[in-house]
């Protein structure tokens, strides 16, 4: 969905490594030709000295910072930036040296959300969850970080389900409703996940590279051909950890609904408000075209956590 061009030898050499690397989906079986573009140079091939110190900073997020200067809009580590065109929907990617001596997920970070401030302008807006399919239906997991939504994923990717993400999915507006699709390949799994699926374990005997207690694992590697290009989503559970003996699910109301939702997914609310109305619609469709749940995760799927898929009968 998205073309990439390069002014220089050098990205032209080594972005489409890192983008391999980076495990961004393939989206040729999505749409039929690209909507977006972006254009990787480095300092050296750009003319203008980009000046944003004096500037107001609209939003930090983690090490990032958002800037809008002269019809961009750009993210930036300090060093480098992705610059999207709000004139052209284009995007502009400057890479400082720097940048290639970041780890994987630093660098991942910087080009992640860079697109994605690229999509917005198509409409196609981020979904921070865990998305699944099965017989022809999509399952989303909503939730923080500690909420068991990755443990949920794989156990529901284990018991044969497909998978799109675990944590980030691309949403939009179609005559069918919201479709989500993933927009990278590898799951960002915790260590103390790893004793629960023994299978995890052999991706992890290779060289990967942690950030903290996470490792990023091509789940593919591990369940074969289970990966979903896309779904549309009909569930929608929020998993919240307990201390009961027994997990159970529940039904909750679209308000409650829509607002666990919101929590989660409110970027893009700090930049234009014409995003954050495009954003409030969708989510609002998706939300309604969706059955939403509760689920109280006890002991029991903590000690066992394939009995999620006995909970989720359609």
């Amino acid at each position: 969905m998205c073309k990439v061009e390069y002014e220089d030898k050098y990205s032209a050499e080594q972005i489409p490594s890192l983008l391999q690397a980076l495990g961004f989906v393939n989206g040729k079986g999505i749409l039929s030709k690209p909507k977006a573009s972006v254009k990787f140079t480095s300092y050296d091939n750009h003319n203008e000295d980009i000046k944003l110190t004096q500037l107001s900073c609209l939003h930090s997020f983690g090490v990032l910072e958002f800037f809008q200067e002269k019809g961009f809009l750009y993210v930036t580590d300090g060093k480098s930036f992705l610059g999207v065109d709000l004139r052209t929907n284009s995007g502009l990617v400057l890479i400082h040296d720097s940048f290639w001596q970041k780890p994987l997920y630093l660098k991942a970070s910087l080009l992640i959300i860079g697109f994605i401030l690229l999509f917005w302008q198509y409409d196609f807006h981020e979904l921070h969850a865990a998305g699944l399919a099965k017989e022809g239906k999509g399952l989303l997991i909503v939730g923080p970080s500690g909420s068991g939504k990755s443990s949920l994923t794989l156990s529901l990717v284990q018991a044969g389900w497909n998978y799109l993400t675990d944590d980030m999915l691309i949403i939009r507006h179609t005559r069918s409703g919201v479709e989500a699709f993933p927009l990278r390949r590898y799951f960002k799994v915790d260590k103390s996940i790893v004793a629960k699926y023994p299978e995890l374990s052999r991706p992890l005997n290779k060289p990967l590279e942690f950030h903290g207690d996470e490792a990023y694992i091509y789940i593919d590697e591990v369940y074969g051909n289970q990966l979903s290009q896309r779904c549309i989503p009909r569930v929608i559970i929020f998993p919240k950890i307990t201390h009961k003996e027994k997990s159970f699910i529940e039904p909750i109301k679209q308000s409650d609904a829509f607002i666990n939702l919101f929590q989660t997914n409110c970027y893009g609310m700090f930049f234009d408000k014409h995003i954050a109305r495009r954003r409030i619609d969708v989510i609002k469709e998706l939300i309604y075209q969706a059955d939403c749940y509760q689920m109280s995760v006890g002991l029991d799927l903590y000690e066992n956590p394939e009995k999620v898929n006995e909970l989720l009968t359609w």
